[in-house]
């Protein structure tokens, strides 16, 4: 089955070869962010990690987690506590005698609270995440989201979406995943404890856990996993996590959550958005991959990549059927995609919201639902895109 015409798929296959001619760039030197991309370690979870401009720059949160050694994310520091793991001992903080180690935790809750405030003041994510690196204490970071998400849900709606911000930004390159979901299962614990000074706690910490999901930090297991646990058995854990897997579902669920605590435009992804319609709007024109490419590692936003995609079929769907748009933007997908510098998940969930939002684009563009069902199928074809 032809889906695209003679000239679209000329279109869409020179596309496909600007993905070689920056693979020999990179491999010639010319393109240092491409070579950055090649850098790899494993740091103390176990986990190997390539990040896209290096480990010193500021703010740069594009690391991809390329393979995960550790699969279970409950810890204990307490030996007498069943879930204990001797491997999860930091080597440079393990105490000889006496209470030493407790004091370097409530050294590092210090710290951690320290840098939470001050952030809550300047948002300026690049300096939170430039204090958190300093830290360097892995083992301790479930500490750190805990205490963010517990001083965000007794403050207003501005510090709850900076708070779900910042966990994006700093995830995986300061925080890693493991004890991202320690830092949530602690926090379902204490729902119980933490509805008494914050009664909405339960509603709060069910849409934060929904957040979390959305922004790829959390599994979309985690409520089940975790509701059946007994530390997690009390009634206010047992609502946050039933409320968490019902913002998870319906129509629009996904725009529902990530506009739970306010417009866009009064938070810190305006500016994203307003930079991937300009990159877009410029690619369609030009058909520079590479320019592209840079602009979205620039971002340093790849827990938002989504909108990058919903952006980019608007403008497939508004294109004429026989215009070029279509397969110049789906070759866009397929490039970035191949490369990993754009996830399967952002993809389908960028093709998610899109499809949740195809009845309102049908007001402005009365064959959306077709050209949507006619690009999914060339997706398919291709191999751009999975869908469930």
């Amino acid at each position: 089955m032809v889906l695209l015409t003679a000239e679209q798929q000329k279109a869409f296959d020179a596309t496909l070869r600007k993905r070689t001619q920056l693979e020999a760039a990179r491999a010639k030197g010319s393109d240092r962010r491409g070579d950055a991309l090649e850098q790899k370690w494993t740091d103390g979870h176990g986990v190997q990690h390539s990040r896209a401009s290096g480990r010193g720059k500021k703010g740069d949160e594009t690391m991809r987690v390329l393979s995960v050694i550790d699969e279970s994310p409950v810890f204990a520091l307490d030996r007498g506590d069943p879930n204990y793991d001797s491997t999860e001992e930091p080597f440079g903080l393990r105490a000889a005698a006496g209470d030493a180690k407790s004091d370097v935790v409530v050294e590092y809750k210090n710290k951690a609270e320290t840098i939470i405030n001050e952030y809550f003041n300047s948002a300026d994510i690049d300096e939170a995440w430039i204090s958190v690196e300093k830290l360097d204490a892995p083992v301790y970071e479930h500490f750190f989201v805990k205490r963010l998400v517990t001083l965000a849900m007794d403050r207003g709606h501005r510090e709850k979406e900076a708070a779900a911000t910042l966990l994006s930004a700093l995830y995986p390159s300061a925080l890693s995943g493991a004890q991202i979901q320690r830092g949530f299962l602690r926090l379902v614990e204490a729902a119980d404890d933490l509805s008494i000074d914050v009664p909405d706690a339960a509603e709060t910490l069910g849409m934060f856990i929904a957040r979390a999901i959305i922004d790829d930090i959390l599994p979309p297991s985690f409520p089940d996993n975790v509701a059946c646990l007994v530390t997690c058995e009390g009634k206010q854990s047992q609502e946050a996590l039933l409320l968490a897997h019902g913002h998870l579902f319906g129509p629009g669920h996904i725009d529902r959550v990530l506009r739970a605590w306010g417009d866009f435009d009064k938070s810190p992804l305006d500016a994203a958005k307003l930079q991937i319609k300009s990159m877009l709007e410029e690619y369609v024109v030009t058909n520079d991959v590479s320019e592209t490419r840079r602009c979205l590692h620039d971002l340093h936003m790849p827990f938002f990549h989504h909108e990058f995609v919903k952006q980019a079929l608007n403008i497939a769907l508004e294109a004429p059927r026989d215009c070029h748009s279509v397969a110049v933007i789906l070759g866009l997908f397929k490039v970035l995609g191949d490369s990993a510098e754009l996830s399967a998940s952002q993809l389908q969930k960028g093709f998610i919201r899109t499809n949740g939002a195809i009845e309102d684009l049908s007001l402005d563009i009365p064959d959306a639902k077709s050209k949507f069902d006619h690009i999914k199928q060339i997706c398919v074809q291709h191999d751009v895109v999975k869908f469930d």
